[in-house]
């Protein structure tokens, strides 16, 4: 059949004049004829175009003289603000208001209504009769809605809705007179949280929604429990063009301890002209129990170290520079008192390049503050050669490096330490070389690489013993650390060296016909030092017997089918033969869902603080939508379980359930184990009721 297409703007006044009046449509059916009273009948694939949308039905009746418009079959319309199918409507074609029948709504988010009746008041606003109303998907509507009569505004972003009822599965669970649900970002109350531990008792919290503009919101959530008083929690965040600021606060008036306490959050980031940046990150509590009382999941038994940071930063091509401050808690000790502070520091590093040779010089100078202990100022200058090289066409990559270290000191107080030297130079040297061989076999399905590193430094250094020593301590043998050279953190202390790193990686992958993507079967790193001069710089921190060969470091990665992995790595000390640390771990994950992993980890009081720890969970999907799920940590050297928790997770596309019991051993303010038990359940577009 052939199919008719009248553009109205052109040609309206030829074939039905009083068309021609609406600017903008475009008609188009398979067969379109005018009656006796001059409205024009399209019927089969009818397409009416106007204005930014689109409406499609079987039989369309357009009145040109009354603009109105019914449509009959199939009726569809498209629009960057709404899709809406009906069995039949009438529509006005100058204000696009109308009513359609058996209608459902579908926002651009996502969420659907479904009413007998759909008015259609403006191109954003509807009202509706008989109405349900869910953000599930089509073929899952595991909840719904259903009022009387319910108000859609679409630029304020809200429905409301009268004579409510909140079904599930099919069940009635709730009713209410009114109900104001949001379709975008928008103010209002929350669902509320519950939970309930033998540390906080039961607890409630109702939280608060602000959302004041486009750019910034806000949540407040008063929250209380019975075992600690009334606690108020505020997040604000902001976002611009410039930049963004989140802030957190929690504080209480404890009933338990008594007094005030507090935890405050942020993190803010500013761009400035001219390649300038400016941060704020705080983390800050009011005590040394705060984190252990009232963090989730038992993390703030873990912590140690809060840090809060203030600084402005520059970076150009070939430069950087920054000037930042420091302040730290430690949440071992009682106060403050002896915690090292920066304020400030001044840090700046450039880069010239020239031919093949690149000159770098870095700086930093700090000022070192505490109330008691050594502080004062330290100002560091390396300037330092790199020689970039590369053979074999990429093949075989190394490069040398030349510097110098010359740290000064300044104004230091409360000196105690035996030796005063307050300047200092350092000369290092380095090379290091790496080539890469593979091999791959014939039938491009398996793949093996080796890849030896060869390094070597040379480092001439004083005797650094009774030196003041800010923030320098001997970091462990690490695959890490191998090839770094100086192995001492901070800028304090500094290696003497004439020693040779050896590292070997290697890895296997093999691919399957029906699989692109490769499994890697094994991955292995392992490695070694020798050192020539055998020589300790401070031997309050470097305890360990100097020998000429390091210990031996390494880790293994196994997978030899999809969803079982096995790892492994430690040191081992071949002169005393015996592992000073050693972890190893395995997981398995089935394509159904199943997941098992432990984790042992140990190291060896003849090489640092004797620790040896157990963990691991298991994730058992038990029903296509249900999982359960278990978490142990347990100290196998003090026989205690550190942590535990086990529940039951459901999980629907629009909808879900958990709930979780839990025993974490508790450090904090009641000096007892925190048992208790949470749920969460959450519904797509609505909110959550429980604790997360």
């Amino acid at each position: 059949m052939t199919k008719y297409v009248v553009w109205v703007a052109l040609l309206g006044s030829l074939l039905i004049p009083s068309l021609g009046k609406a600017k903008g449509i475009d008609l188009a059916a398979d067969t379109m004829v005018r009656d006796e009273h001059g409205v024009v009948v399209a019927k089969g694939d009818v397409e009416v175009k106007r204005k930014g949308e689109t409406l499609k039905a079987d039989e369309i009746h357009y009145d040109a003289k009354h603009k109105r418009v019914e449509a009959m079959g199939h009726v569809e319309m498209i629009s960057p603000k709404a899709h809406i199918q009906a069995e039949s409507g009438v529509l006005h074609t100058e204000d696009k208001t109308g009513e359609l029948k058996q209608a459902t709504l579908t926002f651009p988010t996502g969420e659907r209504l479904h009413a007998e009746s759909l008015q259609r008041l403006s191109e954003m606003k509807f009202t509706a009769d008989d109405m349900s109303f869910t953000t599930c998907p089509p073929d899952a509507e595991a909840w719904h809605l259903h009022a009387n009569h319910v108000e859609v505004d679409q630029k304020e972003g809200v429905l409301i809705a009268h004579g409510a009822r909140f079904d599930i599965a099919g069940v009635p669970v709730l009713y209410s007179p009114y109900w104001q649900q949001p379709l975008r970002r928008k103010s209002g109350i929350l669902l509320p949280d519950f939970s309930t531990s033998s540390s906080r008792g039961t607890e409630y919290a109702l939280p608060y929604y602000w959302a004041p503009s486009a750019d910034w919101d806000a949540t407040i959530t008063p929250r209380w429990m019975t075992a600690r008083g009334l606690m108020g929690e505020v997040e604000v965040r902001h976002a611009s063009e410039h930049g963004r600021e989140e802030i957190q606060w929690v504080g209480l008036d404890d009933t338990l301890t008594q007094g005030y306490r507090q935890h405050i959050q942020t993190r803010m980031m500013y761009s400035l002209p001219k390649n300038w940046q400016l941060h704020a990150n705080i983390n800050h509590v009011s005590d040394r129990f705060f984190l252990s009382d009232f963090a989730v999941d038992g993390v703030g038994n873990t912590t140690r170290y809060l840090s809060s940071d203030v600084g402005i930063s520059w970076i150009g091509e070939n430069a950087d520079l920054s000037l930042t401050t420091l302040y730290q808690q430690d949440l071992s000790k009682v106060n403050d008192d002896t915690t090292l502070q920066v304020l400030p520091r001044l840090a700046s590093h450039y880069a010239l390049p020239v031919a093949d040779v690149r000159l770098h010089i870095d700086q930093q100078s700090t000022r070192f503050a505490r109330n008691i202990g050594v502080d004062g100022w330290r100002v560091e200058v390396h300037p330092w050669l790199e020689l970039p090289l590369s053979m074999q066409g990429g093949a075989v990559n190394g490069a040398f490096q030349l510097g110098v270290h010359r740290l000064q000191y300044a104004r230091l107080n409360n000196l105690t330490v035996t030796n005063q030297q307050n300047s200092r130079t350092i000369y290092d040297g380095s090379f290091e070389i790496r080539s890469a061989f593979e091999h791959i076999s014939e039938d491009k399905r398996w793949r093996h690489g080796i890849t030896p590193i060869l390094r070597y430094d040379l480092a001439s250094a004083p005797n650094q013993t009774g030196l003041v020593n800010f923030d320098s301590g001997f970091g462990e043998l690490t695959l890490s650390n191998l090839l770094m050279g100086n192995r001492f953190t901070g800028l304090d202390r500094f290696e003497r060296m004439n020693r040779i790193s050896f590292m070997l990686e290697t890895d296997l992958q093999h691919k399957d016909k029906s699989d692109d993507v490769a499994l890697n079967i094994l991955t292995a790193r392992a490695g070694v030092a020798y050192d020539m001069l055998r020589e300790n710089v401070d031997s309050s921190l470097q305890t360990a017997a100097v020998r000429p060969f390091s210990n031996l470091v390494g880790e293994l990665t196994i997978s030899p089918i999809h969803g079982i992995t096995v790892d492994a790595k430690g040191q081992y000390d071949p002169t005393n033969k015996y592992w000073g640390t050693a972890q190893a771990g395995l997981r398995l994950k089935h394509a159904n869902g199943h997941q098992f992993y432990v984790r042992w980890q140990r190291v060896d009081q003849r090489y640092s603080t004797a620790t040896e720890l157990i963990s691991g969970g298991v994730d058992v999907k038990v029903a296509p939508r249900w999982k359960a799920f278990g978490r142990v940590q347990y100290d196998a050297r003090i026989k205690s379980m550190q942590q535990s928790l086990a529940g039951v997770h459901y999980q629907h596309s629009c909808w879900d359930f958990k709930i979780e019991g839990y025993r974490n051993l508790n450090s904090g303010s009641t000096g007892q184990a925190d048992i208790g038990y949470r749920f969460l359940l959450g519904f797509k577009g609505l909110g959550s009721v429980g604790d997360s």
